[in-house]
């Protein structure tokens, strides 16, 4: 706000005044003649212009002081002026800084915030990793008594499996040496050994059923065969000789002596042929691996029997 001052003029017309009366006594006392008063108006009149001096001595310091005072309040007012646009200068300044100071806490806040859900959600994932450490250490120690109960279950089957190994081993051995023995026995006796069966071949010839019968008589039974070496053993033979296969149970129904039906075969061509009227089964080619026959079971053909040594 600016102050306005109004300067004061000096006060010069009683001076003035006094000079004018002053004229119009000296002319006064021109005319008059009046000599006896000039020494008494002298001395007034210089009185006069001694009051009249400071007085103006006086307006002048006054006007100085008006003027000094005016100048000083002129300084102070822009000495004001300057402060009140460095102050507004200021002010702006601060509500920059002010504005920035509110952006830069809003994105602290929302820092902040999402620090705070990312440790939340860390917290989470740390109490998950506890759990999931924890029930790792349990498998972990179930897996630990359990390899141990392992090792030691393991370690009692190797040295099982030693034992039975060494079992094993002097087993067979031992079978090996009752199979020789039992072949040279099968040989004194007319008994061919072959894989784990003896085999007796008949030197007369009979119908099926005798053959059957002379077999159990012998402590065995016509032979079963069960794979291709046992088929080539008989085949080798090169006899026509019964074995122990046959439908006259149940027409076309071929069973084993035992009762059990055949896990292959090895019929010659067009073979099994005969219908009801041939229900036993021959061996009577010699020169390929098929050579079943069916016949009359009352026909006369050379046997052989069967007898197992070994389960």
């Amino acid at each position: 706000m600016e102050m306005v001052f109004h300067e004061e003029q000096p006060e010069i017309s009683v001076y003035q005044n006094f000079r004018a009366a002053s004229s119009r006594g000296d002319a006064s006392k021109s005319c008059s003649g009046e000599n006896s008063k000039v020494t008494a108006a002298t001395s007034g009149f210089k009185l006069f212009r001694l009051v009249a001096l400071s007085f103006g001595l006086l307006c002048i310091l006054q006007a100085v002081l008006n003027i000094s005072l005016h100048l000083t309040l002129t300084s102070q007012r822009n000495s004001l002026r300057e402060e009140r646009d460095q102050l507004k200068a200021n002010s702006d300044a601060l509500n920059g800084t002010m504005y920035d100071a509110e952006a830069r806490y809003k994105s602290l806040a929302e820092e902040r915030d999402m620090l705070k859900r990312n440790l939340t959600i860390s917290n989470l994932q740390h109490d998950s990793l506890i759990q999931q450490t924890e029930y790792l250490t349990r498998q972990l120690n179930i897996l630990g008594s359990q390899h141990v109960s392992l090792t030691h279950e393991r370690d009692n089957l190797e040295r099982r499996l030693f034992v039975l190994n060494s079992k094993h081993d002097l087993l067979t051995q031992e079978r090996e040496k009752l199979k020789r023995e039992l072949s040279i026995l099968a040989q004194h006796f007319g008994w061919v050994h072959f894989s784990d069966s003896v085999y007796y071949v008949s030197s007369t010839m009979k119908n099926w059923q005798e053959s059957r019968d002379d077999c159990i008589q012998k402590g065995a039974d016509l032979v079963i065969i069960n794979s291709r070496e046992e088929q080539n053993f008989v085949v080798q033979l090169q006899k026509n000789l019964w074995i122990g296969l046959t439908d006259a149970t149940r027409e076309g129904v071929w069973k084993w002596v035992d009762g059990t039906p055949p896990n292959m075969s090895y019929w010659s061509t067009h073979e099994p042929n005969g219908a009801t009227n041939e229900n036993c089964v021959e061996v009577n080619n010699f020169y390929q691996e098929k050579s079943w026959n069916d016949v009359a079971c009352s026909s006369q053909h050379y046997w052989i029997c069967e007898k197992k040594v070994s389960p």
